[in-house]
C-alpha cells in the first residue's frame, strides 16, 4: 500500500472519486475470492497485491468524496464524516456477530466466501448507484503521472508541517491496533468468540462517532490533546491484565478512538485545498508506515511482558499529544501542492 496509494490518489484527483470507490469494492472482492481459492505462497501473494491495490483505491477517495459532497450541498463535513463513520461501525458490527456465528456454526472458509461475495454486490450497487461526487473548483488535480516519485517529494518538501501532523495522527490512529487481541487471547478465548466481543467494542465506537457530531468545531486542538490524554490512559489500563479491566480500557479506547477518528478527518480535510485524494493518500502512506515500523518493536517488548507494550503505547499517545502542541502552536492554515 506504501507503493501504490500515491499512485491511486493521483488517479483518484483525475478521474474522479465514484470511479475509484468503484474499482475498490470490485478489487477487494476479487482478492477475497482469490484468498479463499489460494493454497500456496504465491496465491497469498497475489492476493494481497491486488488487495493493497484495492484499499488504496478506497483510502484517498472515501474522505474526498465526502468532503466534497457536503461542501457543495452546504453540510457540515464534521456531521457528514461522523454519518458515515457511524453507519460504517453499526454495519461492522452486524458483520461481526454474523461472521462469529457462521464461523463458530460451520467454517472460517463460509465466512470468507460470503465477505467476498458481499464486495462483488457492494461493486455492482456502486456501479449503479454512486453519484458523481460534485468537484470543487479548487480540487482537481495539476499533478502528472510522469515522475510520480519526483512530485511525491516536491509535495512533501513543499508542506513539512502537514507531514509532521501525520505523524502525530498516525500514532494516535494505529497505537491500539495492535495490542488488545493477544491480550484478550491470554484468557482463553477463541477467534469466533473475538468476533462477538470485537462486535461489542464496535458499539462504542459508534457511540464515538454520533458524539463528536455534537461537539462544536471551534475547539479542536483541545480536543485532540484530550483524546490523546483518554487513549494513554486506556492503554495503561488494558495493560494491568484483568480480564475485567481489558474490557474497561477497550470501552475507552473503542469510543475515543472513533471520536478521534472523524476529528482527524476533520481537521484535515479543512486544511488541504486541492488535490484532495493525494494529500489523503500520503496521510495513508504515512499511517502504513508508522504501523509497519512500531508492530515489531511492540511484539518484540510484548514477547517479555505485554504490560511493556502497552506501556510503551501510552507513552507513544503521550509524545504524540506533546508534539501536537508544537505544531498547534506554529501551525500554518492551509496545504497544497
Amino acid at each position: 500500500m506504501v507503493l501504490t496509494d500515491i499512485p491511486t490518489g493521483i488517479f483518484a484527483d483525475k478521474f474522479g472519486r465514484r470511479l475509484s470507490l468503484i474499482l475498490s469494492s470490485l478489487l477487494l472482492g476479487v482478492s477475497t475470492f482469490i484468498f479463499l481459492a489460494s493454497r500456496s505462497l504465491i496465491g497469498f501473494i497475489v492476493y494481497a497485491v491486488i488487495a493493497a491495490v484495492g484499499w488504496s483505491l478506497l483510502s484517498g477517495s472515501e474522505e474526498a468524496y465526502v468532503y466534497e459532497s457536503s461542501t457543495i450541498r452546504k453540510v457540515k463535513y464534521r456531521h457528514a464524516i461522523s454519518d458515515v463513520n457511524t453507519v460504517d461501525e453499526i454495519s461492522t458490527v452486524f458483520g461481526l456477530l454474523f461472521s462469529a456465528v457462521l464461523t463458530k456454526l460451520f467454517n472460517i472458509n463460509l465466512t470468507i466466501f460470503i465477505s467476498a461475495s458481499l464486495l462483488i454486490i457492494s461493486f455492482i450497487a456502486a456501479f449503479f448507484l454512486l453519484e458523481d461526487a460534485p468537484v470543487a473548483k479548487n480540487s482537481s488535480s495539476t499533478i502528472s503521472y510522469k515522475g510520480i516519485l519526483s512530485e511525491t517529494r516536491k509535495l512533501i518538501k513543499k508542506n513539512k508541517k502537514y507531514v509532521f501532523l501525520m505523524i502525530i495522527f498516525a500514532i494516535y490512529y494505529e497505537g491500539g491496533r495492535l495490542l488488545w487481541q493477544p491480550q484478550l487471547t491470554r484468557h482463553g478465548l477463541k477467534v469466533y468468540d473475538l468476533g462477538f466481543i470485537y462486535a461489542f467494542f464496535k458499539i462504542f465506537s459508534a457511540l464515538g462517532s454520533m458524539y463528536v457530531k455534537k461537539r462544536p468545531t471551534n475547539k479542536q486542538n483541545l480536543e485532540v490533546l484530550i483524546c490523546g490524554l483518554i487513549l494513554s490512559i486506556s492503554f495503561l489500563i488494558m495493560g494491568l491484565g484483568s480480564l475485567w479491566l481489558i474490557i474497561v480500557g477497550l470501552c475507552m479506547y473503542s469510543f475515543i478512538e472513533n471520536y478521534t477518528r472523524v476529528l482527524q478527518s476533520d481537521y484535515i480535510n479543512n486544511l488541504v485545498q486541492k488535490n484532495r485524494a493525494t494529500f489523503l493518500s500520503l496521510n495513508n502512506i504515512i499511517r502504513n508506515s508508522y504501523s509497519a515500523g512500531v508492530t515489531p518493536i511492540l511484539g518484540y517488548l510484548s514477547l517479555r511482558e505485554i504490560s511493556e507494550g502497552f506501556t510503551a503505547l501510552a507513552a507513544l499517545q503521550l509524545l504524540a499529544t506533546g508534539l501536537f502542541i508544537v505544531y498547534a502552536l506554529t501551525s500554518t492554515k492551509s496545504y497544497s501542492n
